[in-house]
């Protein structure tokens, strides 16, 4: 099976998602820049992306 390059955007670390200030303070900067490069795909490109929702 050949599987292309693709890029993403992640956090990451250790510890429980669910307590930790430091995760919590990820994903308030990480959603902006994905809806961010969400809607400029979409202008630029005429490709619409899924962004995936948090789990857990």
């Amino acid at each position: 099976m050949s599987v292309p390059d693709l890029q993403y955007l992640m956090i990451d670390g250790h510890g429980d998602p669910n307590t930790a200030p430091a995760y919590a303070g990820a994903v308030k900067a990480l959603y902006p820049v994905a809806y961010k490069l969400k809607f400029a795909s979409k202008r630029n490109l005429g490709r619409d992306c899924r962004l995936v929702r948090r789990r857990g």
